[in-house]
């Protein structure tokens, strides 16, 4: 896997994304460069687990994950924030694919310290013959920081 560029977005800037970053990206993709996005979701994440209801707290400026804050960070991650950059992306022509239905088989984590900072997870393994396959169709990868263990078990992931 050669010639590829990782860019790593937080919520905030996926609202923020301008004509110099698609531009920057079309030329990079005409130059040979493979572009894969990760993105975070931070200060979304916290917007929506506050109405929900749901504490938040940080840890060594990581977020501490209950096993009942999955469902809406997943929510805010793949709908809500990656929802958002993909379009912003395919309305600058971009072809994208965004990680949904496979991306239990993109990252495998294992809890970094279930007891300290619950459901969060450690990336222990990318499945680079998935990122592989949708860099060889031309498309952008936009994962979101997700990641499933062993047993299949949503983990969030500090995308820093």
């Amino acid at each position: 896997m050669n010639n590829i560029v990782v860019i790593k977005l937080g919520g905030i800037a996926t609202e923020k994304i301008d004509e110099s970053f698609i531009n920057q990206l079309k030329d990079w993709q005409n130059n040979g460069k493979k572009i894969v996005i990760v993105h975070g979701g931070g200060q979304v994440i916290n917007n929506y687990l506050k109405a929900s209801s749901h504490h938040t707290r940080n840890i060594n400026g990581i977020r501490v994950t209950a096993k009942n804050d999955l469902p809406i960070i997943y929510n805010v991650l793949v709908n809500k924030v990656g929802y958002q950059l993909i379009n912003r992306l395919k309305l600058s022509h971009l072809k994208t694919n965004q990680l949904k239905d496979n991306m239990k088989d993109l990252v495998t984590a294992d809890f970094l310290n279930k007891e300290l900072y619950g459901f969060v997870g450690d990336v222990k393994q990318i499945n680079v013959n998935l990122l592989q396959d949708i860099l060889d169709s031309k498309q952008i990868p936009v994962i979101a920081s997700l990641g499933a263990n062993n047993e299949g078990c949503w983990l969030n992931i500090n995308a820093d």
